[in-house]
């Protein structure tokens, strides 16, 4: 078969570029970007000044670079360094797109050689056995309460068993968290080949049973390693041929699965016990009946999310709320607007977790936002009491105007209890990106609430921080 040529591919990128200066000239600024030069790399396409948030303005561009190497970072510094003492430039990457080149015509492919051929015939080494690993997980753990005493709380949480041989390891530390909150950051190790992610699944979810009506626990896997097992391989006691050992190792693996099994299983007594359920603890000295009820199978949540989904959207809702009661509280604003992670850019999701939330805080007038890869997600919500002191489609509107308004969204719901559900596509060719778009539509949403008189704000404070606000 005829060798092929090497592929190659340009890099094209979005930049969103903010000179910090809602006064400038930006046809100067877009003419002081174009000339800017750096080896393999051009702008393309048309140039384009977008409304970005706090009254600042903001240039959209692309550039194209053809070369193996990124110099994105070029581009980026040579941007930074138009900034003066009176103006701060700054640059981001909001897409890179990659474009395949022609071929070269003038490549020539490589002689083939009898050495080669010969290589080729080569029978493979013997496969390497499959090494064993432990998986090392590092927990984020927040009690919704700045209180809250954390050394219980690390005791209750240290005190959950884990299946497979598994344990919490290090020192738990405290460190700060959003909001005035703290967390506990600790670890543990995770043993076994089959169902690592029930397993960290299982585990989250007994550390949020450790919740109770004054204090919400929740927990989230910040990062996970693997460590190989080098197990070292022992005799028979007594000598014996390699069949005995062989036979010994299976009885071996045989116990160690069925101690995983009732480990599984007190883990799961916990969680039912945790959550009222009880259990039976004792029995018979035979061990009772040892029938257990068939699990049942759960349907679906509404608009066809998984429940794990559903309840994780819903219990990030309920959290939002909880945050915009302590700002209410402190500000005396009756409307927020922020971002929701959990839903990840799907409508339903948001749905339930603006659900949660008008229902853990409905005396407030709330926009949200969740973004994806592929789509953003809004939800607006006005109390009936303050309808007449805010409309929710001149809310709307105005949060979405800089994106082109309400009437791109490929889905609109309009629900009975008012809320008012958009989901809208990401389109490239239009520039707008799910992550680019629920910036634009949260800081509009505060800029609207502020020309209306209803955010209240002190001269000395700074602006609401975008990134406590947007993201849950």
């Amino acid at each position: 078969m005829p060798a092929k040529p090497p592929s190659k591919y340009a890099r094209v990128i979005t930049w969103e570029i903010v000179p910090a200066d809602a006064d400038l000239n930006f046809q100067d600024c877009i003419k002081q970007v174009e000339a800017i030069k750096i080896p393999d790399c051009e702008i393309i396409g048309t140039s384009d000044v977008q409304p970005h948030v706090f009254g600042l303005s903001k240039l959209v561009m692309t550039t194209r670079m053809a070369c193996e190497e990124d110099k994105s970072d070029d581009f980026k510094a040579a941007i930074e360094k138009l900034s003066t003492e009176d103006i701060d430039w700054s640059a981001e990457i909001v897409n890179v797109d990659f474009q395949e080149l022609a071929p070269d015509k003038n490549w020539v492919p490589p002689p083939e050689s009898d050495e080669e051929e010969e290589e080729e015939e080569e029978p493979a080494p013997p496969a390497k056995p499959p090494a064993k690993y432990k998986r090392v997980v590092t927990w984020e753990v927040v009690p919704a309460d700045p209180d809250a005493k954390f050394d219980d709380v690390i005791k209750m949480v240290q005190g959950i068993s884990i299946p497979g041989g598994g344990a919490w390891v290090g020192v738990p530390q405290v460190v700060p968290h959003v909001f005035g909150l703290s967390k506990i950051v600790i670890t543990s190790d995770l043993f076994g080949e089959d169902g690592e992610v029930a397993l960290t699944d299982m585990i989250m979810e007994a550390i949020a049973k450790l919740s109770t009506d004054d204090l919400d626990i929740s927990a989230e896997v910040v990062n996970m390693d693997f460590q190989e097992i080098i197990e070292s391989k022992k005799k028979p006691a007594g000598g014996g041929s390699e069949l005995d050992q062989l036979k010994a190792e299976l009885e071996a693996e045989k116990k160690k699965g069925i101690e995983k099994d009732k480990e599984i299983a007190k883990l799961k007594e916990q969680i039912a016990a945790a959550s009222g359920g009880g259990g039976k603890k004792g029995g018979d000295k035979k061990g009772g009946d040892k029938k257990e009820a068939k699990p049942k199978e759960e349907a679906p949540a509404a608009g066809g999310l998984d429940r794990k989904t559903a309840a994780k959207c819903a219990q990030d809702g309920t959290a939002k709320a909880k945050d915009f009661k302590k700002m209410q509280a402190e500000s005396g604003n009756k409307f927020f607007c922020a971002g929701i992670d959990a839903p990840d850019g799907n409508l339903e999701g948001l749905k339930a977790a603006a659900a949660a939330a008008d229902k853990s805080a409905p005396e407030i007038g709330k926009l949200l936002c969740s973004h994806g890869v592929e789509a953003l997600a809004v939800t607006l919500s006005v109390p009936a009491g303050e309808r007449g002191t805010v409309d929710p489609n001149a809310w709307l509107e105005f949060a979405c105007e800089s994106i082109g308004g309400s009437k791109i969204a490929a889905k609109r719901e309009d629900l009975p209890d008012g809320t008012i559900c958009l989901s809208i596509a990401q389109d490239g060719s239009q520039g707008r990106f799910p992550i680019k778009m629920k910036d634009e539509v949260i800081g509009s949403g505060f800029q609207f609430l502020r020309e209306k008189g209803l955010l209240n704000e002190d001269d000395d404070d700074e602006e609401p921080d975008m990134n406590m606000l947007g993201e849950c």
